[in-house]
């Protein structure tokens, strides 16, 4: 089962990193947006991420994304997590922020949601999400100009 979720759960990196026929969420905070859907996660389970993608693709979730939500959701039964937490939030100058959140629901059901931000002006527009069981499925290759939001870049 585990092995499936986690092929599922890599169509959706795929599928979600172009939302061309999307409404933009927009956010002045990428930060608590993310913290707010983690928490959102933490007490709700995959509810929250089933809300999320069906605001990106208001005429209808891509068939790969409804099937990986249904796999999942079958999957946790529980909606309280044990642990839940923002992992990592990272930006490459100024104009890309992506951040990756952790949750666990007991046995061997954890699941890692990774949510994308580019700058639009004073703002940022919610780009693309995904999540799966395996952090390779979630995981995006930085370069060093990569750096904690937040934080000067490094020099």
């Amino acid at each position: 089962m585990r092995h499936f979720m986690a092929i599922v759960a890599f169509a959706i990196a795929a599928a979600s990193a172009s939302l061309a026929s999307a409404q933009p969420i927009v956010t002045a905070d990428p930060g608590r947006y993310a913290a707010e859907l983690s928490n959102n996660m933490a007490v709700g389970g995959i509810a929250p991420l089933r809300a999320l993608f069906t605001e990106m693709y208001p005429t209808g979730l891509p068939t790969n994304v409804e099937a990986a939500l249904i796999t999942f959701e079958r999957a946790i039964t529980v909606r309280r997590a044990i642990e839940a937490r923002v992992i990592e939030d990272v930006t490459l100058a100024d104009s890309f922020r992506t951040i990756y959140l952790y949750h666990y629901y007991g046995s061997t059901y954890w699941v890692f949601t990774r949510v994308d931000f580019v700058r639009i002006g004073d703002e940022w527009a919610l780009s693309g999400a995904s999540f799966g069981s395996d952090w390779t499925m979630v995981a995006m290759v930085t370069t060093p100009d990569f750096h904690p939001s937040g934080q000067p870049p490094r020099r």
